[in-house]
C-alpha cells in the first residue's frame, strides 16, 4: 500500500528540517557570512555575506555557498550604497528607546 499523501509531507518537511539544520551549522563556520537570517516568503534564509571585492564574492558564491547543505537554488543581491542604515531599532521598553525619552 502506497503511503498517505499527508505521511510524503512530513516526511518532505522532516529532510529539508535537517537540511536546514545541516546549513545553518555550515554557516556558523564561515567568516564571509557575518550574518543570517531564516525568513518566510521565497527564500529559506538569506546570509549577509561580506567579501574583499566582487572575485572573492563571486568565487565565495559559486564554490562555497553553492556547495553548502541543502542549498537548491541561489539569487544574490549586491549593495551598491546604503541609504538608510539603522544600528538598532527604537522599541518600546528597550535600552535604546529609554534614552531618548
Amino acid at each position: 500500500m502506497p503511503p498517505a499523501p499527508d505521511d510524503i509531507d512530513r516526511r518532505v518537511i522532516a529532510a529539508l528540517q535537517v537540511d536546514a539544520r545541516a546549513f545553518e551549522r555550515a554557516v556558523d563556520g564561515l567568516p564571509e557570512i557575518v550574518s543570517c537570517w531564516s525568513t518566510a516568503g521565497d527564500s529559506d534564509f538569506v546570509p549577509q555575506v561580506v567579501a574583499r571585492d566582487l572575485d572573492h564574492n563571486a568565487d565565495f558564491a559559486m564554490n562555497t555557498v553553492r556547495r553548502l547543505p541543502g542549498i537548491r537554488s541561489m539569487r544574490s543581491v549586491i549593495t551598491l550604497k546604503g541609504i538608510k542604515v539603522a544600528s538598532s531599532w527604537p522599541l518600546p521598553g528597550s535600552p535604546s528607546s529609554a534614552e531618548g525619552e
